[in-house]
């Protein structure tokens, strides 16, 4: 069995520039430092995890700026988010990564960006890439504000508002902005998203977007209806977008520029939709009853049905022997060509590609089917989450590890010769 290798941060003297330290002896034998209780983690080709003290810490690949440090160079150590080069940002409640960039969300309801910017996807009126965030515009001089959700995608970001109002800016390749505007007509603000012309989104619960599609979760039209549906826009070549379309349908572009609802079958839409989770092309929802639909490219087995089928419609994912619907999902999320699975038993499944060890099972064998994947010793899983090819798993005991490539040091940790691991090693914070 191979040993698990820490993940050493940076010393905390180093930290201590920005916060105060508790003492050592404080905390109980194998809990994280109270500066180091982990609130949120966001991953694609680099990981940014979002501290209760609202501090930063960003490690992998950095070739546009986007682990905020000020620096191009990729990290295999955590490094410091960085409001500039003296000072670290500080009341982050929210990360999500982006391809080569980042988003970064505040207590106060501010939305800030870094890294890359070539498509305008920072959203400060510019396509100037920026080493430490700005603060996202949506014109010359208005700041976006009462920000509650934010997503990162390929080129572009996506952002809900506390009014459940949409707004997106960046690249508009297959219409992934949502704005029913021509496809290479890019934003360089936030700009609203709306059904039509004055008729803007207000009921949106959750947000998603990866490479080149969003998805979007509605708020049920009362607290126990059973509505809830799904909305979806950008790249529908794997029918990721539910439409029972995809590349290969007659006289279909491929793409929907502007939000068109996900549906079961025929013009029935899906409802009953608690979140929504976008891969590189493939879609996870997470349903009230416990249950997960998937939808679009299965060339991995990623939608977790047992075949390698792609879908255009929804269909329910699997599990066991004799095959069954997988029931009481607490957590689903998407990586690029993988999914996981997390059950209120705190079970761990994953189903799709493993070729880098994303599953953290000791093997790259992958599977069409969600298959158990045992946590290591003594440790029950919390939460999960999903970077393009790598897993991240936080603890109960408010420990993080992390398994899969390691291709840019998203993991964390120097593997020499080793551009992945099949187990999960343990991000250590001290």
């Amino acid at each position: 069995m191979k040993k698990s290798l820490p993940i050493i941060v940076s010393s905390v003297l180093l930290l201590c520039l920005f916060t105060s330290c508790p003492e050592p002896a404080g905390d109980p034998p194998g809990q994280p430092l109270e500066s180091f209780v982990i609130k949120d983690v966001s991953a694609r080709q680099h990981t940014m995890v979002a501290m209760e003290s609202g501090m930063v810490w960003s490690f992998g690949k950095n070739d546009h700026g986007q682990l905020g440090n000020g620096f191009t160079t990729n990290s295999t150590q955590p490094v410091l988010l960085m409001k500039n080069s003296n000072t670290a940002m500080t009341n982050v409640v929210k990360v999500s990564a982006g391809g080569q960039h980042s988003l970064i969300l505040l207590s106060n309801g501010e939305a800030w960006a870094v890294g890359s910017n070539n498509s305008g996807q920072l959203g400060d009126g510019t396509t100037t890439d920026r080493l430490y965030p700005v603060r996202v515009k949506t014109n010359t001089t208005t700041y976006l504000e009462n920000v509650v959700a934010i997503s990162a995608g390929g080129e572009q970001s996506i952002f809900l508002c506390n009014d459940g109002t949409v707004w997106s800016t960046g690249d508009n390749d297959y219409g992934k902005l949502g704005l029913f505007q021509d496809t290479d007509s890019d934003a360089w603000y936030a700009t609203q998203i709306e059904y039509s012309s004055d008729n803007p989104i207000n009921n949106v619960s959750g947000i998603s977007t990866r490479a080149q599609f969003t998805l979007l979760a509605l708020k049920p039209l009362a607290p126990d209806a059973n509505t809830g549906e799904a909305l979806g826009f950008g790249d529908n070549t794997s029918g990721q977008l539910g439409q029972g379309k995809n590349s290969t349908t007659l006289s279909y572009l491929g793409y929907e520029n502007g939000p068109a609802s996900v549906f079961t079958s025929g013009t029935t839409s899906l409802l009953n939709v608690v979140s929504v989770h976008a891969g590189a092309s493939h879609s996870l929802v997470l349903l009230t009853n416990g249950t997960v639909v998937a939808i679009g490219s299965n060339n991995d087995g990623q939608l977790g049905i047992g075949t390698y089928t792609s879908l255009t419609f929804p269909q329910t994912v699997k599990y066991g022997d004799p095959v069954d619907t997988l029931p009481d999902v607490e957590q689903t999320v998407a990586g690029a060509y993988h999914s996981l699975f997390l059950l209120t038993d705190k079970t761990l499944l994953a189903t799709g590609k493993n070729a880098e060890g994303e599953y953290g099972d000791g093997s790259t064998t992958q599977s069409n089917l969600p298959k158990v994947v045992t946590p290591p010793t003594g440790k029950v899983i919390a939460k999960i989450f999903a970077g393009d090819f790598h897993s991240l798993y936080l603890m109960t005991d408010g420990t993080l590890w992390a398994t899969g490539s390691n291709e840019f040091g998203q993991l964390g940790v120097a593997t020499g010769s080793a551009t992945s691991v099949t187990t999960p090693v343990q991000v250590v914070f001290q």
